[in-house]
């Protein structure tokens, strides 16, 4: 398995996130979550399917750290992941990174129900 350029580790967690969405498990290449993912992030959706099942796998100590820490316990991924950074042009309309952070943070979200939305 290749790792996409544009892949960074920050992003397993929202791995982790799209695993545990009901139902909980490996997601179709081509499922609405994971095409949503692919498009925020700018990587293929083969690419994260990819990740979702060596995540499954446990394929390295690290991965299975990650798994140990967050697969029981997911109201400790949304904490983890309260903050949300946008980037963008300087020229970008500000409303609309705005926006996409406000869609980005509404992702992060979903899985804590004690974190304000």
């Amino acid at each position: 398995m290749a790792i996409h350029p544009l892949w960074t580790d920050d992003y397993w967690l929202l791995i982790v996130q799209l695993y545990q969405k009901s139902p909980a498990g490996v997601k179709s290449e081509y499922s609405r979550p994971v095409v949503d993912l692919a498009l925020e992030l700018h990587i293929p959706p083969k690419t994260l399917q990819e990740q979702m099942v060596a995540l499954e796998e446990h394929a390295t100590p690290s991965l299975q750290r990650l798994w140990d820490t967050y697969a029981e316990n997911p109201r400790r991924l949304g904490r983890r992941m309260g903050v949300v950074l946008c980037y963008g042009e300087p020229t970008d309309d500000t409303t609309e990174l705005r926006n996409k952070a406000k869609r980005l943070a509404a992702t992060v979200l979903g899985t804590d129900p004690y974190m304000d939305k």
